[in-house]
Parts: structure tokens; C-alpha cells; sequence
């Protein structure tokens, strides 16, 4: 005969129905134990539920939303460089990035991008939200500058030469489409490369320091590593975005979608530039 004990103790009981035969109580499912598991993986917080628990039109609103702002937060970029470009703050801020330690503007570059995703995840209020997300943009918008300048791809009149410019640009669309198509298509899950990615990001940031240390440079190789890794990221946060995040968090959705595209975008550069 089984049995179990109840909350005081004692043996409990459940009759069968069938002879007067008792059995053990089946254990009931808990659904709190598999949300708080699911939470430990989500961008929810408490008092919030994800995209995905709500009905299709918020689901729908809240997807529009997120690719809205990323598209926004590209243009965003571009009107930023060419401000920052024509103003005179242009060449003593190059000028300070390329004499300076490579690991204190790398530094200065994680600062700020980690201070506005912070304000763009983290705060209520949406005012705060979009200065974070300005913010990162406004980072990647100088780094962008520096590549361009460094890449010898600047001419006069602070203009860009088209054609790797171009091609990067092109090549960095393609390869964000089908990744996003892959996660839409298939709707899995793909929570299970987080483990992998957080150890990526401290190899390559490793690499780069190392490099930026003892003088070498990381080469074509570790320029198409991270085409890879940024590949990855694209898919873990755009699969976080159809399952995990809450509905009112599209800025930073698009603010983490547009780090790993700026990223991606920066290593296609690399490898065309050293490519021509």
C-alpha cells in the first residue's frame, strides 16, 4: 500500500473508487517552479510577462515596435556620424582615439554602450529608455568614424568611398535577414547558446586586450570568428525577443539587436577592407 506525507506529517490517503482500494496522491504540476526556471533566462522582471504569453496582436505590436526602432536607430546612426563628421569636435576626438591606449577607447566604447542598454532594459520610463538607446548608437556612431578613418576609406570632405562601404553594408543586411528568417521560420528556442556566447565574449575581449598589450594584430581569422559570433548573437536575441521578452521592452530589444548588427557590420568591414 502507498502513501505520502502531508504538510503536518502525517500519511495521506486517496481512495480509488474501485474496492475501497487507496493509492497515492499524483503529484499535481507546478506551474510556479517553471516560470520562475523560465525567468532565470528571460529579459522579464518581476510583475512582468513575456510577448509570448500575450495575445497575437500585442505580440504583433510589440515585434512591430522592436523592428521599428532598430530600423530607426540605423538612421539614427548614420545622421549621427554625419553630424559628428561636420562638426568640430571631429578631429581632436579622432585625433585623441588614435594616439591614445586602443584598450581605454575599447573601454570608454563598453561604458557607454553597457550604461544606455542598462537605461534601455532596466528603467520605466520610455524618455529614459530612448536616451539609452541614443547613447548606444551615439557610441557605435564614433567607433563607426574612427573604422572609417583608419580604413583609409575617408576622403576629402569627410566623405566615404562607396564601394566597400557598399558591400559591407549589403552583405551585412543579407546575413541579418536570413538569420531573423531562420529564428521566425522555426521559432525555436535558442536560449541554450547563452553559456557559449558569454564565454565567447570573454575570449574575444581577451584576444583584443592581448592584442592591444603585446602588439600584434588579430588578423583576417579572428575577423571572421566573430562574422560568426555576431551571427550567433543575431539569433540568441532575436529568439529572446520572440520568447522571453516582456511587450514593453521593444527599446531595448532594438537596442540589443542593433549591437550585435553594428558588430557584425564592423567585422564584414574589416575582412573587405583587408580583402582589397
Amino acid at each position: 500500500m502507498n502513501h505520502n506525507h502531508g504538510q503536518n506529517g502525517h500519511p495521506q490517503w486517496e481512495p480509488t473508487g474501485q474496492g475501497g482500494d487507496w493509492q497515492q496522491p499524483q503529484p499535481q504540476p507546478q506551474p510556479q517552479r517553471r516560470q520562475q526556471r523560465r525567468s532565470k533566462r528571460s529579459a522579464v522582471r518581476p510583475g512582468e510577462v513575456a510577448a509570448a504569453s500575450v495575445d497575437l496582436e500585442a505580440r504583433l505590436g510589440f515585434l512591430r515596435r522592436t523592428y521599428s526602432w532598430l530600423l530607426g536607430a540605423v538612421f539614427m546612426c548614420v545622421t549621427m556620424m554625419v553630424m559628428f563628421w561636420h562638426s568640430p569636435f571631429f578631429e581632436p576626438v579622432i585625433l585623441f582615439m588614435a594616439n591614445t591606449s586602443w584598450l581605454l577607447v575599447l573601454a570608454l566604447f563598453i561604458g557607454f554602450s553597457w550604461m544606455g542598454d542598462i537605461m534601455a532594459h532596466r528603467v520605466d520610463s520610455k524618455a529614459l529608455q530612448f536616451i539609452g538607446l541614443s547613447v548606444v548608437v551615439g557610441a557605435y556612431a564614433i567607433i563607426f568614424s574612427y573604422l572609417f578613418v583608419v580604413s583609409g576609406v575617408m576622403v576629402e570632405g569627410y566623405g566615404v568611398d562607396g564601394s566597400v562601404l557598399f558591400h559591407a553594408l549589403l552583405l551585412t543586411l543579407a546575413t541579418f535577414s536570413i538569420l531573423t528568417s531562420i529564428v521566425f521560420i522555426t521559432k525555436q528556442d535558442f536560449s541554450i547558446l547563452r553559456t557559449g556566447l558569454i564565454v565567447m565574449t570573454f575570449l574575444a575581449l581577451g584576444a583584443i586586450v592581448a592584442g592591444a598589450l603585446f602588439g600584434f594584430t588579430l588578423g583576417l581569422g579572428f575577423a571572421v570568428v566573430m562574422v560568426g559570433f555576431s551571427s550567433a548573437l543575431i539569433i540568441y536575441q532575436t529568439s529572446n525577443i520572440l520568447h522571453h521578452y516582456p511587450p514593453n521592452r521593444h527599446m531595448g530589444a532594438a537596442v540589443a539587436l542593433f549591437s550585435s548588427v553594428g558588430m557584425l557590420f564592423w567585422y564584414l568591414f574589416m575582412i573587405l577592407g583587408m580583402d582589397g
